[in-house]
């Protein structure tokens, strides 16, 4: 897939030319992932745009999103006490099944 390729690529260069360092490694490759999501969406054609997945994708996204950041920020403090990088997982499985039966209904 060129959408997965490009954002490897990316992942790649920025992490190599600005130095990313290890421990934010996951926050900066989450981003990259996000931007070309909704990239690959922005690009998709006019009628299948429609759908209500579409509207539905950027609501689902941003919990996932909210905990990554906790996640990178304090996880010692925020979310190893209540299970650590198992909500994350969780969170992007829950929100996942939730946006299907949403777009769905």
């Amino acid at each position: 897939n060129k959408t997965l390729l490009i954002t490897a690529v990316i992942s790649s260069i920025g992490i190599t030319v600005l130095d990313i360092e290890p421990n934010l490694n996951f926050v900066y490759v989450q981003g990259v992932i996000y931007i070309a999501s909704a990239l690959s969406m922005l690009s998709l054609p006019a009628k299948e745009k429609d759908a209500a997945i579409y509207a539905v994708f950027p609501l689902i996204q941003f919990p996932v999103l909210m905990v990554g950041i906790m996640e990178s920020l304090g996880c010692e403090f925020i979310l190893e006490p209540i299970g650590g990088h198992v909500i994350y997982d969780s969170m992007i499985a829950v929100m996942t099944i939730f946006g299907d039966i949403v777009s769905t209904r």
